[in-house]
């Protein structure tokens, strides 16, 4: 082998082993296909008589889980929207019921506007006066 030959393989950019099918990017992926069975799941069992908390805390459920299974997919299907593609993968799930949580909320009356009311505080203990310097022994005793 000459130089030139082993100079071009060196430097060539690293190769992918895996073996890409043209219709394993058509339709949605089946990463996206369990996560949004688990998503529609949670939605149905909570979403009954939502109010913000419920909402708030659907939201970082399902921001849990996506960060969770992201990192256990192929990185081939982590990122991609659902766009234009054709593909569609767990961000772009992800992605759709987080804003179908956020127009629940913004649908929500706005939380009432109440005056705080403080505890009454206990009453203030008064000093009639304080000692500067050392007490000295009375002398008539």
């Amino acid at each position: 082998m000459t130089s030139a030959s082993f100079d071009r393989i060196w430097n060539a950019p690293p190769q992918s082993p895996e073996i890409r099918d043209p219709s394993d990017l058509a339709g949605p992926c089946p990463y996206a296909v369990q996560f949004q069975a688990w998503v529609d799941a949670l939605l149905e069992r909570r979403l009954a008589n939502a109010n913000r908390v419920t909402i708030n805390q659907l939201k970082l459920q399902i921001q849990d889980r996506y960060f969770g299974w992201r990192e256990r997919v192929p990185v081939a299907h982590r990122h991609i929207g659902g766009s234009g593609r054709g593909h569609l993968c767990l961000f772009a799930v992800f992605e759709r019921a987080i804003n179908e949580l956020q127009q629940l909320e913004l649908a929500l009356d706005p939380p009432s506007i109440v005056e705080i009311i403080s505890a009454p505080s206990a009453p203030r203990q008064q000093i009639d006066g304080f000692v500067v310097g050392e007490l000295e022994p009375d002398s008539d005793q």
